[in-house]
């Protein structure tokens, strides 16, 4: 018995070994295997082979090397993906000894690169258009890769804000209730209940970003691998005109913003969301005028923070341009340094990339500057706006008891870190944007023809004669 799962002697060294396999997915490989887009049966279909006397795994210690190589987190339960305690004997193992190479499990099957490469080129290929994108469009294909575990993630996210939410509601009722002298049970239930979402909201947010991270990391093996393959591909005019720099500088950075978004994209919707209920909890809490004057607070810092995320969005991109021509630049100097020196232009090349320099490092100035702003408001945001609330409080005449200002520092605290969030998740969003159409316009470059590596051979007369003829380059300079 061999599973397409498995790799090549796996299941037959578990035989060998007296390790029972299951056959069945339980409905958390189901869900899984879903989200990822997999074929039905991919990761468990058992199929029957015919298993030689040389295919046959006849040792001990290959078997339980196959065995213990084998990554449990492919057929671990719900449970057991959200505590991590498949990964158990790991740890025990790492706790007794330092972990070498050989100690480590094998990739899962969905996160080795040439099952993400043949997913992302296939998707790839479905969204070619011979007149709109005959190169096709790579941001439909990576939506069409991972957009189900993305989605996934998006709700596992509100799950998790609205534990979050909860926590303040919990406390304000347990504080009620201890002024009140209320029953031990109901003050005991309530505090297990704001423990009980604490913990449930923390483990939440560890499988959110750990599937985020995933994403991630799926994303960056795709565009490695899109990026090196058109690179292969390329028409020698496009690298003339574009440099090997900037093509190096396409994996560097903008493809390094691309696959940092999906652990933290969905703050940009949510965020709005939690500032809105935040609002709406706060007014019940400390009144309408008190939340009022928070919330023209917090509206009065978003349109700063969304200026500050334009312009740094500019920055960024005069930044990304003159990288481009200082590492080109450099490149030029790097593969004609013989003809710099046997006609010393060394001090003419040295101005130039001084002077290109100075202008890359003007630019990444202001983008510092700009970044530092973003991150003022990030954090002070919050402050203005719960002393503003306290103030107009206080001012109306009202009593600032337990009841009122633990919760409503609570909220205030939940509050910073939506507007804190929005500015640098708007920054991220326009710098991801940049480098998707720089490598879109990569991905749409000419490409060299496919010529077949020898040429039919021929016993007959000259097929093709040339007498005084001259050739040129694409750039119309005679050889």
């Amino acid at each position: 018995m061999l599973a397409p799962s498995e790799p090549p002697g796996t299941m037959q060294a578990l035989e060998v070994a007296g390790i029972d396999k299951p056959e069945q997915q339980g409905w958390w490989q189901w869900l899984t295997a879903r989200l990822r887009g997999d074929r039905i049966g991919q990761y468990t279909r058992i199929e029957e082979t015919e298993v030689g006397p040389t295919d046959r795994i006849s040792s001990e210690d290959e078997a339980r090397d196959a065995r213990d190589r084998w990554c449990p987190e492919e057929q671990a339960g719900f449970l057991s993906t959200l505590f991590y305690t498949y990964a158990t004997s790991l740890v025990k193992l790492g706790y007794k000894k330092t972990l070498l190479a050989d100690d480590l499990w094998d990739m899962s099957r969905w996160d080795e690169a040439r099952t993400i490469s043949s997913r992302v080129h296939g998707c790839l290929e479905t969204t070619k258009d011979p007149f709109t994108a005959p190169k096709g469009r790579l941001l439909k294909a990576l939506w069409l890769a991972f957009g189900r575990v993305f989605i996934f993630t998006g709700g596992i996210r509100l799950l998790d804000i609205a534990l979050q939410l909860l926590a303040p509601f919990l406390l304000e009722k347990l504080l009620v209730c201890i002024e009140l002298n209320c029953s031990r049970k109901v003050t005991v239930g309530l505090a297990l209940a704001m423990a009980a979402a604490n913990m449930v909201e923390t483990t939440l947010q560890g499988f959110y970003f750990q599937l985020g991270f995933r994403i991630s990391l799926n994303v960056k093996t795709a565009l490695i691998d899109v990026l090196y393959r058109k690179s292969l591909r390329v028409h020698s005019a496009t690298k003339g005109s574009m440099g090997i720099g900037a093509i190096v500088n396409l994996q560097s950075n903008d493809a390094a913003k691309l696959w940092n978004m999906p652990p933290y994209f969905h703050g940009l919707w949510t965020a709005p969301i939690q500032i809105v209920v935040i609002m709406g909890m706060l007014v019940r809490v400390i009144g309408w005028a008190p939340a009022l004057a928070g919330f023209v607070t917090t509206c009065a810092l978003i349109p700063v923070t969304g200026w500050l995320g334009r312009k740094l969005g500019a920055v960024r991109r005069a930044v990304v341009k003159h990288t481009d021509a200082r590492v080109r630049t450099t490149t030029e100097a790097i593969l004609g340094i013989k003809a710099i020196k046997l006609y010393a232009w060394e001090g003419p090349w040295i101005d130039r990339l001084s002077g290109l320099r100075e202008a890359e490092l003007w630019q990444i100035l202001r983008s510092s500057l700009l970044q530092a702003g973003a991150t003022m408001l990030f954090l002070g945001g919050p402050i203005l706006v719960s002393l503003a609330s306290f103030t107009t409080f206080a001012a109306l005449g009202f009593q600032l008891t337990a009841a009122v200002a633990f919760p409503a520092l609570a909220l205030f605290n939940l509050l910073r870190f939506p507007i804190m969030q929005m500015p640098n998740q708007l920054t991220n969003l326009i710098n991801a944007g940049v480098g998707l159409t720089r490598i879109q316009n990569f991905l749409d470059a000419d490409e060299m023809d496919p010529l077949p590596l020898e040429a039919p051979g021929g016993r007959g007369e000259t097929a093709a004669e040339i007498s005084n003829g001259t050739f040129f380059w694409e750039s119309g300079w005679p050889i």
